[in-house]
């Protein structure tokens, strides 16, 4: 892949689905059963070449993802499958609660776990590959990251 800090913006045939009041959506996971948050939010909001590649892989991860700001929250809204996480910190300790299809902060942690796992390869070393069985983010040393 490119060196340097990178994002792509994924095509798609039209927009992105309007995603309303924030707090709507965090109000959907409200029910939900907190539970620690294995990454802190620094590890894909930081602004570096590290974080700036996280940040991508979390893309690839949940492609239909769309980061919003509740009132008292970090949130995420997939509109496609009605998925929503929300990160609260209201003690101190980071919570995730999630409802919905798509198990979003599970599966940004599934790539960050993989990515370290694999020894925080530079990302000079992930290839893009695009196929019949579909398109994919590729390294030897984890999982294939499916884009939807």
């Amino acid at each position: 892949m490119l060196s340097g800090t990178i994002s792509f913006m994924l095509a798609r045939a039209h927009a992105a689905p309007r995603v309303s009041n924030p707090d709507q959506w965090a109000q959907i996971a409200s029910d939900a059963a907190p539970r620690e948050v294995a990454h802190s939010l620094e590890r894909i909001d930081t602004a570096t070449k590290q974080g700036a590649f996280l940040r991508f892989l979390a893309q690839c991860a949940v492609s239909n993802a769309q980061q919003l700001l509740p009132e008292h929250g970090y949130c995420l809204v997939d509109a496609v499958s009605g998925s929503v996480a929300v990160i609260e910190s209201p003690d101190g300790a980071l919570r995730v609660r999630q409802a919905g299809p798509v198990r979003m902060w599970d599966r940004i942690e599934e790539v960050i776990d993989a990515y370290d796992a694999a020894g925080k390869p530079d990302q000079t070393e992930f290839r893009m590959r695009i196929s019949p069985q579909g398109q994919h983010i590729e390294h030897p040393d984890m999982p294939r990251i499916a884009l939807a």
